[in-house]
C-alpha cells in the first residue's frame, strides 16, 4: 500500500538493497562527478526507483560500508607524530600505580645507581665517538657505549641520537641488539629516555633503535611471565612509544588469553596499557575482563576503578555489565568529597559511553548528586563529561546546564574546540540557553575567531562542522565559518573524491536558508543537496520485513490517517524538509475541515528536490515522535525536532506530533488520532 503512494517499485530487503546498489550508485555518482563535484555541472541523477527504502535498518547508508584494516598490518601506521604523546590523564593514572606497593614489581622506577654506573668523562666521550669500526666490538661494549652516550648527552651534550657522530655506533647497536641479555635490553630501553627528544619518530637513528628494540622484545615475549611482560610494557610507556610497539600489541593479546588467571593488580595494569595503546588485537575481548572486574571490583580503589574505566572508554568498548555500572556510581557518590578530578573525569567518560536505558533514573540521580556536590568546584572538562552523561539519558534539568554555562563564560580561554562543540551540543539538545552576560553563544562565536581555534578547526573539520551545526539549531549563524566549511575548497580537502560528505553540511545549509539571515542562499549545489538528502534519509516502513518499534508506529499512524481522511488519495508520505532523515505524512483540510485530494504534481515530485513549500492554507504535517525525540522526564522535544517544528511552520504547515509514549498506551488509537488530526492546533 505504501509502495503505491511513493510511486516506487516493490520493496526489497534493505540488506540486499544496500549490497546490490550501494557500490553501483556510488561508483556511477563518482564517475560523473570526478574532478567537478564542486563546480557547476550535471550531477548523477539517481532513478526514482532507488528511493525505495525499508525501515528494517535505522543506520545511515554511509555507515554500512566500513573498511577494516587488520591491526597487525596497521599497528605501526601512526608513526608520523612526535614520540612525546603521553597525556596528562595517563601520567596521573601511572602515578597511581607507582604509589601503590602492589605494583612495585611491575612498574619501572629508575635505579639511583643507573646514572652513576654509566657516567663518562669528556675524554671517554671523545674515545667512543672516535671509534671508526664497531663491528669488532662485543655486544657488551656496544650497549655500554650506547647507554653512556645517552647519559652524557642528556646532561652535557644536549644533542639527539640522530647526530651523525653516533651513526656508526647506532648501526652496530641495531645489528647486535638480538644478542643483548635481558638486563642489557632493559638498560637500553631505559637509555632511550635519556636521549633528548628527536624531531620525529622516523628520524633515521631513532627509528632504527626503537624498531630494533621492539623486534627483540617481540621475539622474546612468549617466554616471559605476565609480570615480566608488564614490566617491559612499562618501559615502552616511559619512552612514550607504547602505541607503536608490536611487542605491546601482541603481548596484551597473550595476557588476555587467560585473563582469569590474573590477579586484580595485573588486570588493572594490563587495562592501563590498553588505554594507552587505544587499539586492541582482534582476539581480545573485554567482556572477559568485565566478568573478572565484577568479581574483584570491591577490592579496587576508586583510582583503580577509573583506570579500567578509561581503558573501556579509549578502546571504545562500552561496559555492558549493569552491576558494574551501578557499583561505580555508588562508589563515586560515597567518595564524592575526596575523589580526584582526573579520576572523576575518567569514570564519567566510561559511564557516558556505557549508558543503559534500564538504569536511566539511577544515572539521573547520579548526575544530580554530582551537580549538587561537585560540579561547581571541578574544572570545565570534568563538568562537560558529567553533563554528557545526561545527554545519553536525555533527562531535562536546567541547573547543571546553567552551572556549566557559567563555568565556561567565566574563563572561555581554557576551552578547546571540542569542548565548545560539546557545550553547544548540550545546549542544542535541550534547546536551553542559560542567561549569561555576555550571551554564551556570542562568546563561543567570538572564540571561534581566535587563532588557536582556527588552527584546530583546520585539523578537526568534523568537530568544527558539528559545532556550527549545533549553533544553527540554536539560530546562531557564524557566517564566515559556514562559508568556509561549505566552500568548494574545504569540501574537496576534507572529503577528496569519496563523496562521503557529512550530513551536517547539508543540515547547516538548509538551516541557514530557512531560519538564518534574510536573503541567505544555498551554498551547496542543488544536485549535491539532493544526493546527500537521499543518502541520509531513512527507509519507509514495509510490512514484509521486520520493523522496529518506531517503524511499527509509523505504519500504524499512516494506515489510520489514510483511513480517517478517506483514502490514499488524501495523504502523501514524503520529506517536506529533506535535511531531516525521517519522512512525514502530509494532508490538507479545507475551510470546512474536509480532506482535500493531494495534487498529482506533488505525488510525482521527486522526494528530495528541495523543501516542499505550501501554496494554499490548510496543509498539515504529521510527525511520528519516537522515544528518542523527547526528553525522558518531561514531554519536551529535543532541540533538533523543535527546529523541525519551527521550519515546518515557516513552510506553511500545521505540525501534528504523535508522541510514542501517548500512542503506545492509548486504547482507542483511532479516536485519539482523529482528535489530533481535526482539532485546530
Amino acid at each position: 500500500m505504501l509502495c503505491t503512494k511513493l510511486n516506487a517499485r516493490p520493496f526489497i530487503s534493505p540488506v540486499a538493497f544496500l549490497k546490490r546498489n550501494y557500490k553501483k550508485c556510488l561508483h556511477q555518482y563518482e564517475h560523473n562527478l570526478n574532478c567537478c563535484l564542486f563546480k557547476p555541472c550535471k550531477l548523477y541523477k539517481q532513478k526514482e526507483q532507488y528511493l525505495c527504502r525499508s525501515f528494517s535498518s535505522t543506520h545511515f547508508i554511509s555507515s554500512i560500508k566500513s573498511e577494516i584494516i587488520p591491526s597487525d598490518q596497521s599497528e605501526n601506521k601512526n608513526e608520523n607524530f612526535s614520540k612525546q604523546f603521553v597525556e596528562s590523564e595517563s601520567e596521573l593514572h601511572h602515578q597511581v600505580l607507582e604509589n601503590l606497593s602492589a605494583y612495585s614489581g611491575t612498574i619501572f622506577k629508575l635505579d639511583t645507581n643507573f646514572i652513576e654506573r654509566y657516567t663518562i668523562t669528556d675524554k671517554e666521550f671523545e674515545n667512543i665517538v672516535g671509534v671508526a669500526d664497531w663491528k669488532n666490538k662485543s655486544a657488551y661494549n656496544v650497549v655500554v657505549s650506547f647507554i653512556s652516550l645517552a647519559v652524557y648527552s642528556s646532561s652535557k651534550l644536549k644533542v639527539t641520537v640522530d647526530d651523525e657522530r653516533f651513526d656508526k655506533l647506532v648501526s652496530e647497536f641495531v645489528q647486535k641488539c638480538s644478542q643483548f641479555t635481558e638486563d642489557q635490553l632493559i638498560d637500553s630501553l631505559v637509555a632511550v629516555q635519556f636521549w633528548p627528544l628527536s624531531e620525529h619518530v622516523k628520524t633515521h637513528n631513532y627509528l632504527q633503535i626503537w624498531k630494533a628494540l621492539d623486534h627483540v622484545c617481540h621475539d622474546r615475549y612468549l617466554d616471559w611471565t605476565v609480570d615480566k611482560m608488564l614490566f617491559m610494557m612499562d618501559l615502552w610507556y616511559n619512552i612514550k612509544l607504547i602505541r607503536l610497539s608490536s611487542f605491546v600489541y601482541k603481548g596484551l593479546n597473550k595476557i588476555s588469553r587467560k585473563c582469569d588467571d590474573l590477579n586484580h593488580h595485573q588486570m588493572i595494569q594490563t587495562l592501563f596499557y590498553m588505554s594507552c595503546t587505544r587499539k586492541l588485537h582482534p582476539a581480545i575481548s573485554l567482556r572477559e575482563y568485565e566478568h573478572f572486574i565484577q568479581k574483584h571490583i570491591t577490592q579496587l580503589s576508586v583510582e583503580e576503578i577509573a583506570i579500567f574505566s578509561v581503558a573501556f572508554f579509549k578502546t571504545k568498548t562500552p561496559i555492558l555489565n549493569t552491576k558494574i555500572l551501578l557499583y561505580i556510581m555508588q562508589r563515586v557518590i560515597e567518595e564524592m568529597d575526596t575523589i580526584p578530578e582526573i579520576t572523576l573525569t575518567g569514570i564519567n567518560k566510561a559511564l557516558r559511553l556505557s549508558h543503559k536505558p534500564e538504569i536511566a533514573f539511577t544515572t539521573n540521580d547520579y548526575v544530580k548528586k554530582l551537580s549538587e556536590s561537585k560540579l561547581r568546584s571541578v574544572n570545565l572538562i570534568n563538568a562537560i563529561h558529567a553533563l554528557h552523561i545526561s545527554t545519553k539519558i536525555q533527562f531535562y534539568n536546567e541547573e547543571p546546564i546553567t552551572i556549566l554555562a557559567e563555568k565556561f563564560c567565566s574563563d572561555p580561554s581554557v576551552a578547546r574546540l571540542k569542548d565548545m562543540e560539546r557545550i553547544v551540543f548540550i545546549l542544542s539538545l535541550y534547546n536551553f540557553i542559560p542567561s549569561t552576560t555576555p550571551d554564551i553563544l556570542d562568546i563561543i562565536v567570538e572564540e571561534l575567531d581566535k587563532p588557536q581555534h582556527m588552527e584546530a578547526a583546520e585539523n578537526h573539520q568534523l568537530t568544527m562542522l558539528s559545532l556550527v551545526y549545533f549553533l544553527t539549531l540554536l539560530r546562531k549563524y557564524p557566517e564566515k565559518h559556514i562559508q568556509h566549511l561549505l566552500s568548494d575548497k574545504t569540501l574537496q580537502k576534507s572529503y577528496q573524491n569519496k563523496f562521503m560528505i557529512n550530513v551536517q553540511a547539508l543540515q547547516i545549509d538548509y538551516n541557514r536558508v530557512l531560519e538564518g539571515p534574510p536573503g541567505s542562499d544555498y551554498l551547496l549545489p542543488q544536485t549535491l543537496r539532493e544526493y546527500l538528502a537521499r543518502r541520509y534519509s531513512l527507509f519507509l516502513p514495509d510490512e514484509k520485513h521486520n520493523l522496529n518499534q518506531y517503524d511499527m508506529m509509523m505504519k500504524e499512524v499512516t494506515d489510520l490517517t489514510t483511513e480517517l481522511l478517506g483514502g490514499e488519495k488524501y495523504t502523501l508520505i514524503t520529506y517536506p524538509l529533506p535535511h531531516f532523515h525521517r519522512a512525514d505524512i502530509l494532508f490538507r483540510l479545507d475551510d470546512n475541515g474536509q480532506s482535500v485530494p493531494i495534487p498529482q504534481e506533488l505525488r510525482t515530485r521527486p522526494h528530495f528536490n528541495g523543501v516542499l513549500r505550501t501554496e494554499e492554507s490548510g496543509w498539515h504535517c504529521v510527525m511520528v515522535g519516537g522515544r528518542n525525540m523527547y526528553m525522558y522526564n518531561v514531554p519536551k522535544l529535543v532541540g533538533e525536532q523543535q527546529a523541525k517544528l519551527r521550519q515546518l511552520r515557516l513552510l506553511g504547515y500545521t505540525p501534528i506530533v504523535i508522541p510514542s509514549f501517548n500512542w503506545q498506551g492509548e486504547k482507542n488509537k483511532k479516536d485519539y488520532l482523529r482528535l489530533k488530526l481535526f482539532t485546530k492546533q
